[in-house]
């Protein structure tokens, strides 16, 4: 993983605002920066390269790819980026969490099924209860180091996870959330949005 920076060629300036995010996200200032441009320029490595400076500064790194085959599994991203992780935590780490918020990521995460308490899952026009929920977990796994949430190949993510991240780009928790998406370079998000950086230089 060393060696993974000495190769990312003509990349300065990418990986600078990168560095900026993790450096702000130790100030205890959360962002979001989305990756863009044509397949095969180097994306994916350069999410790794920011997973590893990430590691470096003792923050922890969740990552997490969506999958053309997963596309009718609701918030499969989010499951591949944290489920593994939540799954080896003490229960004492979630219990600070209410007990609708419990209940709620029970429906989102396989791992933490127990919790459900028999509580019904939230309707596709109530998923704002999934959304806080989610959002509270990230604040609980961040309370102690600083968190960056890795996503990548999200133009094969499922609506449930579009939705999510979406609800997590408007009212960010206390973590830095990092997303790439295939496809050409496009304008410019509203004030509020996520940064991006045009990849579109070959690394």
């Amino acid at each position: 993983m060393a060696l993974l920076g000495e190769r990312l060629v003509g990349r300065t300036d990418e990986l600078d605002a990168l560095e900026q995010l993790l450096v702000e996200l130790d100030r205890g200032r959360s962002g979001a920066v989305e990756l863009v441009g044509e397949p095969g320029i180097g994306k994916t490595r350069l999410l790794r390269e920011l997973a590893a400076r990430a590691e470096r500064r003792g923050q922890l790194v969740l990552s997490g790819s969506a999958s053309e085959l997963e596309r009718d599994l609701p918030f499969s991203v989010f499951v591949d980026a944290l489920d593994e992780y939540v799954d080896g935590l003490d229960p004492k780490q979630l219990a600070s969490l209410a007990g609708d918020v419990q209940a709620e990521l029970a429906h989102v995460l396989p791992s933490l099924a127990a919790l459900a308490g028999g509580r019904e899952v939230a309707l596709q026009h109530e998923r704002y209860r999934s959304h806080r929920a989610v959002r509270a977990l990230l604040e609980q796994l961040a309370d102690t180091s600083p968190l960056v949430l890795v996503l990548d190949d999200l133009h094969w993510a499922d609506s449930a996870s579009v939705e999510l991240l979406g609800a997590l780009l408007r009212r960010p928790p206390a973590a830095a959330a990092v997303r790439r998406r295939e496809g050409r370079v496009r304008p410019p998000a509203p004030r509020g949005g996520p940064g991006r950086r045009d990849c579109s230089s070959r690394a």
